[in-house]
């Protein structure tokens, strides 16, 4: 995988496995991170979920891989940053 592509898979559906990787890190790492608020951790993962994919998307701009475009760049990263981001909470909802 060369680096173009996988700038092209971190902002896109990429974001998944790459946010995956960085959360199991910080459960790994921190300790601390299990006594934090539930909606501190969300609040963290909800930030990462969208820094993840537009820096990769930014990065890919001035690297000159891609035009910059609000549509063809910035948009399908938060799409798939919110798309991360909504998965990983409704499948880590407790019951109510």
């Amino acid at each position: 995988m060369s680096f173009q592509e996988f700038l092209q898979y971190a902002s896109g559906p990429g974001v998944n496995v790459i946010w995956g990787f960085i959360l199991t890190v910080i459960v790994e790492w921190f300790p601390r991170w299990e006594e934090l608020e539930s909606r501190i951790k969300r609040a963290v993962f909800f930030v990462a979920s969208m820094v993840v994919p537009v820096t990769a998307s930014l990065i890919s701009v001035a690297a000159n891989y891609q035009d910059f475009g609000f549509d063809t760049v910035i948009w399908p990263a938060l799409t798939a940053g919110f798309a991360c981001f909504s998965a990983g909470t409704v499948s880590h909802i407790r019951k109510l």
